[in-house]
């Protein structure tokens, strides 16, 4: 489990001790590996997080804040983490929290070998809604092309939000008009394009053919990558319902301003038209 934090520490405490609650560690071996990215270093939440007992194995690594997935990466590197080792590669920001039968669903999880990765339950109590499945359909190069105008300026962006906004009130109208309004049903183990970011899901299958993890983009489009990658590698991606995450609404991407917020996802998507096909 490959957990990555950026000045959010008293949310990184909390998941620790959400995970070590709710895993037995006679059932469930779980190697952590914390990368820290913060740029405001708490000495004493630091040596709080490590002088902690846990029901798993706490590995501690400081990086320079190369991003998401760059740090995770350089992580796996430095450390030698062999990813195919794992029955399940698991990656994730820290403003989070498991169920308390996240583990046990999760080794009881009956998937094919064709599955390379997972998305589970991410539920957000502030919105009411499921954030899984992220993405049910591969998105067209029209799409892609569309949100990369999206975040190329201020103004633009003001209409991407207003958008996402709708879809959301949308989501929200038709869950609470359940009964009456018949709604897209995704069954478990069904097969989607990608899952969200935040709680990423990796098969050992995948893994065997990853080596590590190639892409270099600094934050967002993560969920498009490991589609991808899926693709690449023949591999499908499932959404599993019975894991569930809590999601306490992405306190470091929340804080980020809305220039350097529409730069990542711009710089993202201009990498994922260059290097995938659409």
């Amino acid at each position: 489990m490959l957990c990555v934090c950026y000045n959010s520490y008293t949310e990184a405490l909390n998941y620790l001790s959400s995970i070590n609650s709710n895993i037995n560690a006679d059932e469930v071996d779980l190697d952590l590996f914390f990368i820290d990215n913060s740029s405001e270093v708490d000495d004493i939440a630091v040596n709080e997080l490590k002088s902690k007992t846990y029901n798993f194995n706490l590995n501690y690594f400081k990086s320079q804040n190369l991003g998401y997935f760059p740090s995770t990466a350089a992580a796996v590197e430095k450390l030698a983490i062999h990813l195919n080792t794992y029955d399940y590669t698991i990656i994730s920001n820290v403003d989070l929290s498991v169920s308390d039968d996240f583990f046990s669903n999760l080794k009881e999880l009956n998937i094919t070998q064709s599955v390379g990765a997972i998305a589970p339950t991410i539920y957000s109590k502030a919105l009411d809604v499921d954030r899984n499945p992220k993405i049910h359909q591969k998105p067209s190069l029209l799409k892609l092309i569309f949100l990369k105008f999206l975040f190329g300026s201020s103004l633009t962006h003001l209409l991407l939000r207003l958008i996402n906004q709708t879809r959301l009130q949308l989501r929200q109208y038709l869950k609470s008009n359940a009964s009456t309004i018949k709604k897209l049903d995704v069954t478990n183990n069904a097969k989607i394009y990608a899952g969200h970011g935040s709680f990423l899901i990796l098969t050992r299958k995948l893994c065997a053919g990853l080596g590590n993890l190639d892409y270099p983009v600094f934050l967002f489009g993560e969920e498009i990558y490991v589609g991808e990658t899926c693709i690449k590698f023949g591999l499908e991606v499932v959404y599993s319902p019975e894991l569930v995450v809590y999601d306490s609404e992405h306190v470091s991407t929340g804080l980020m301003q809305p220039a350097a917020y529409r730069k990542f996802n711009a710089e993202a998507l201009d990498y994922i038209l260059k290097t995938f096909k659409f």
